[in-house]
């Protein structure tokens, strides 16, 4: 058939909905062409199967079939729009990408590693949603990769599941034709190149790692190979040779995954697209963590929240934060350790941040000297302000500064460190020490040596077991150390925005890596149990990375069983499974003990408000902001639990001096505009997002999601932005802070038939997954809602009882005994059941156990529903407490 006469058939198959415009060539045998949809205004893309194809199945199974496909809707999957027939031939429809496959560009050479690293990230991604919904791709290759706005999105999804079932429905059907959707040899499974007729989600693993080494060493594993029957018979006989071997630049933790996906037995390759995420890790993109207002979890502010304070408190080391030191017999002197500044290569920050922690945390061990915490010094990193006004901004006499210049020699880096003692009263230098080299082959000494010359300038005695602290080293193993320091330098960089699964990701593969060349580095395993349990918390059904925190926190425990951080992580996970009393007491028993550090007194103090014990809550809040009175974490918690006990002044007070510390920290404006949301000022919150926007030319969806609630011109900005604008990766953010938010955007505006794209969505990704977790009764709660909006009532009751079930079963209650739930989702599914005693009754638990107030709930889109309803409005009419 001539291009013309197809085209001619395609456009009266499709009638005048759309216009064909252009071929763009063919996808395999498949003919491909560019269509403008004139309902919608956008461009699509609609593929042709082939006449020969066509012959051999079903094409009205076809068409069932690929409904399938188009089930599927996640960030880096290609979705099926429509399917249809013409003239016998079955063709499908998705969107159109503008951008080029990775095919093209790895032709044209212009990809970095990291680009590249991000784009198997990507796909992983894609793999482990498209495996967990059942459906197998069966043709992972470059071509069926396209690039777009930096985010990488595989296309032909569903379409093998389509075209196998099909075919079975065909009599004598065989399905031969090679380079459709059924696999492509180059880049097929042994099981696929044996005709195994059971190969499962493994075998994308395989072809993932075929591409992942072709497009990190430049060629691809099976050299020489041009036909089809010498590239069956490599994937079935041949090893290929390893990654490491054909380029050095690759990190290990990549070769290691991509040659075990080359496994020829599908039982020693990684067993899932997250095994693969978790082994590869990630870059320092965002995405991820809701903001408070879309209440994961009403504890989310103090439990998963111990992250950055972990990170710091392990670089300062185990003996920095254990209780107070001895007193001497004088006054300490006040001592403000600054961010070193790196003169050298980007790449080696991460060192120099380090090396910085390090001797902060030697120096905190003196008791001569009281240390100011480093994190309340981050935010003095490459500052210009005057010695003096550090000085009185901090309350201390001396500040110890740092440049770190570079050098490169054959195999290592080498380093000249030269420390700075100034004295704040006067800007003058005390003396502390010649410069000092320090090198990737030994990164302790001279932190050593530079706080015991500190120590010297500053006339502080040094007993014997000062000086055999100040010379302990947490691991013999270099590249143990250099891992777990890029681990934490990637990990903490990211909490100033929303959570990343990408940055936990990699930061487990490089702790893993550490804790396999040293079983008993304990701040590795200690960070590591932090890492996993978080993303175990944001990602539903992650029972692996549980059972990594669980392992974790075992052999932390047993290395340091005193150390705060420890005692953290094991009263989180105590949480976790649902045992808040012990979380409770694991660290009530440790602060009685002496054991004391910013992160246990916040969290106690949350602990206390929790169980109807304001005073202890305020008193150990006050106590946690004296240990650390600049550090961002401690400044937020404290502004939450002031904005609990409605106590504004207070709440404000803390967030502005967040913000002021550091403008571009999304998590003050993010609780200010939560505020203003919260007490139905909608000027309020405009006026934060857009003083926000001045510090963040790109921030994430820790501050745009409020633009929905903020007004018609930000909330129809916010309507016009895509998931990688807003930051959207994991399950939990695409519901409720993409969907969500923007269905309340139509709701409040009236609009219910747009809403109701979004309540389709929630329903499309979330009906018949596996939501267990810590966050599945609020998950569970968005798609009740999305039930009840949708008038599927008996659906949206079954989901609140489930959601009930699954917070009694992580004992997850209030003061008062009833269900922590989120009242404000409640309250609406209530009002769509008819249950309005019910729905008034969660409207009440907003303002008794939350911050909300009648002004804010009488502006808010999930309980438009129930205004009009008398005792709604009598509700709503009574005066604040």
């Amino acid at each position: 058939m001539t291009e013309s006469t197809l085209r001619d058939q395609l456009q009266a198959s499709l009638d005048t909905a759309y216009t064909i415009q252009r071929e763009l060539g063919g996808g395999g045998m498949s003919r491909v062409f560019v269509a403008r949809d004139e309902t919608l205004g956008r461009d699509v893309v609609i593929k042709v199967l082939p006449r020969e194809l066509a012959a051999e199945m079903s094409a009205e199974r076809f068409t069932r079939e690929i409904k399938l496909a188009a089930a599927l809707q996640h960030p880096h999957v290609l979705p099926v729009l429509s399917a249809g027939i013409s003239d016998g031939l079955p063709y499908y429809m998705m969107p159109f990408v503008r951008g080029e496959s990775l095919r093209t560009a790895m032709v044209k050479g212009v990809l970095s590693l990291d680009e590249k690293l991000d784009i198997l990230r990507d796909i992983a991604r894609a793999l482990r949603y498209a495996h967990g919904e059942g459906i197998v791709h069966r043709d992972i290759k470059p071509e069926n990769i396209l690039l777009s706005s930096g985010s990488a999105v595989v296309v032909d999804f569903g379409i093998a599941k389509a075209l196998s079932a099909s075919r079975t429905q065909a009599p004598g059907g065989t399905l031969t034709i090679v380079g459709t959707s059924i696999g492509t040899p180059a880049y097929m499974s042994p099981e696929q190149a044996a005709a195994d007729p059971n190969i499962d989600h493994r075998s994308d693993i395989y072809s993932w790692g075929v591409m992942a080494y072709e497009l990190l060493a430049g060629k691809y594993p099976f050299e020489g190979k041009t036909t089809p029957q010498q590239f069956l018979g490599a994937h079935l006989a041949e090893t290929p040779v390893s990654l490491a071997t054909v380029t050095r630049v690759v990190p290990q933790a990549a070769v290691d995954v991509i040659m075990s996906a080359l496994e020829k037995d599908p039982d020693k390759r990684p067993q899932t697209g997250d095994e693969l995420l978790t082994r590869l890790g990630g870059v320092s993109s965002t995405s991820g963590q809701s903001p408070a207002i879309a209440g994961w979890s009403k504890r989310s502010w103090k439990r998963p929240a111990i992250g950055v304070g972990v990170v710091v408190a392990l670089a300062l080391g185990f003996a920095a934060l254990k209780g107070t030191r001895s007193a001497s017999a004088k006054e300490p002197i006040m001592l403000a350790v600054l961010p070193f500044e790196n003169q050298g290569p980007a790449e080696q920050e991460y060192f120099v941040d380090g090396l910085t922690d390090a001797v902060n945390g030697k120096l905190a061990g003196l008791a001569g000297i009281s240390v100011i915490d480093r994190r309340s010094t981050a935010a003095y990193k490459k500052t210009t302000k005057p010695v003096k006004q550090i000085g009185t901004e901090l309350g201390v006499a001396y500040v110890l500064g740092g440049v770190v210049r570079w050098a490169r020699t054959d195999s290592t880096w080498q380093a000249q460190v030269i420390p700075t003692l100034v004295n704040t009263s006067d800007a003058t230098t005390r003396w502390a020490g010649e410069p000092l080299v320090v090198s990737s082959a030994d990164p302790f000494s001279a932190q050593t040596e530079i706080a015991t010359k500190v120590a010297g300038a500053l006339k502080v005695a040094l007993g014997s077991d000062e000086r055999e602290d100040l010379a302990k080293r947490p691991t013999e193993n270099i590249g143990a150390y250099d891992a777990y320091l890029r681990a934490k330098s990637v990990y903490e960089a990211n909490w100033k925005v929303s959570t990343s699964i990408r940055v936990m990701d990699q930061s487990i593969a490089e702790l893993q890596r550490a804790i396999g060349l040293d079983p008993k580095f304990a701040q590795a395993w200690a960070l590591l149990a932090n890492v996993a349990y978080e993303r175990a918390g944001e990602v539903p059904g992650d029972t692996v990375s549980l059972r990594v925190a669980m392992e974790s926190a075992r052999q932390a425990e047993a290395l340091a069983p005193n150390d705060p951080v420890v005692v953290m992580i094991r009263s989180a996970i105590a949480f976790m499974q649902g045992a808040q009393d012990r979380g409770i007491k694991i660290i009530g028993d440790a602060l009685r003990n002496g054991i004391a550090s910013p992160e246990l007194l916040a969290t106690h103090a949350a602990d206390m408000l929790d169980v109807g014990q304001p005073d202890s809550a305020r008193a150990n809040m006050e106590q946690a902001i004296r240990m650390n009175p600049r550090y961002p974490p401690t400044l937020l918690a404290a502004a939450r639990l002031a904005e609990d006990q409605k106590d504004w002044a207070t709440m404000n007070r803390y967030a502005r001096t967040l913000v002021g510390i550091d403008p571009t920290d999304e998590r003050g404006w993010s609780l200010l505009a939560a505020i203003a949301r919260k007490r139905g000022d909608s000027t309020g919150m405009r006026n934060t997002i857009e003083e926000a926007f001045k510090y963040i030319p790109s921030p994430s969806n820790l501050v745009l999601v409020f633009m929905a609630y903020a007004g018609t011109e930000m909330g129809s900005r916010f309507i016009a932005m895509t998931p990688e604008q807003i930051h959207i990766e994991t399950l939990p953010d695409s519901v409720g802070t993409y969907y969500d938010n923007k269905a309340d955007y139509f709701v409040g505006r009236g609009e219910p038939a747009r809403a109701k794209i979004y309540y389709d969505s929630i329903i499309a990704k979330l009906e018949g997954r596996n939501l267990s977790g810590s966050g599945e009764p609020s998950i569970r709660l968005y798609l009740a809602n999305a039930y009840a909006f949708n008038n599927r009532l008996p659906e949206a009751k079954r989901e609140v009882e489930r959601a009930m079930a699954a917070a009694r079963a992580l004992k997850d209650t209030r003061p008062d005994g009833s269900l922590d739930l989120n009242s404000r989702i409640l309250a609406a599914v209530y009002g769509k059941l008819g249950r309005y005693d019910d729905a008034i009754r969660e409207a009440r638990a907003l303002l008794k156990h939350d911050s909300w107030t009648r002004a804010g709930l009488a502006r808010e889109p999930k309980l438009r529903g129930l205004r009009g309803n008398p005792a709604y409005e009598a509700f709503l009419r009574e005066k604040e407490n």
